[in-house]
């Protein structure tokens, strides 16, 4: 009898080390994501080490009696943390600068009747903080590089500050705006 639970034990360890390495897999192809576009990212190619480290342990420790309960305790933490926290991180931040590749190194402008607002290159993405402002009887225009993209356009602003104003760029999601600030 103990050899078939020997060889049950080595079969739920494997299996274990294949849901890791599916993980480590995962956290590496979102965490590729987001490098791609800034190398701030790099630090969470560490989650995907932390798998292979995770593989590496429950290999050397197949033959304790407790190496299927201390997989199954490493299969939760891990998919906590690497997957919400360090993939879940990067391909939000991956998916957010993909949407602002096409503003990247552009010109953007935005007439509020008389004023002239130009974006910093920054963006938000708190829609919470924000609320639609009061620009009534005035015309919106934004111009990408030159040429007119959308006109009359909604426009929010944060803390009544008018000098700041968030323009919402065309996302699946929303809530993905650019920061126009007053030109003076």
């Amino acid at each position: 009898m103990k050899k078939a639970e020997q060889k049950i034990k080595s079969v739920l360890v494997v299996i274990e080390c294949i849901i890791l390495g599916i993980g480590a897999l995962i956290s590496e192809s979102g965490t590729s994501r987001a490098v791609k576009y800034s190398k701030d990212y790099m630090p969470y190619y560490l989650y995907a080490l932390l798998g292979v480290v995770l593989i590496v342990i429950l290999v050397a420790l197949q033959k304790k009696q407790f190496t299927i309960y201390l997989g199954i305790v490493m299969i939760c933490l891990y998919a906590l943390f690497a997957g919400f926290h360090g993939y879940g991180v990067c391909a939000l931040a991956a998916e957010r600068m993909h949407h602002l590749e096409k503003y990247k190194d552009a010109s953007v402008i935005m007439h509020v009747g008389d004023d002239v607002y130009a974006w910093n290159g920054e963006s938000f993405y708190y829609r919470d903080e924000l609320k639609a402002a009061s620009l009534e009887g005035k015309d919106i225009i934004v111009e990408i590089n030159g040429e007119i993209e959308k006109t009359n356009v909604p426009v929010y602003v944060k803390n009544e500050n008018y000098d700041t104003l968030y323009f919402e760029i065309a996302f699946d999601s929303g809530g993905h705006y650019l920061v126009m600030e007053k030109e003076k």
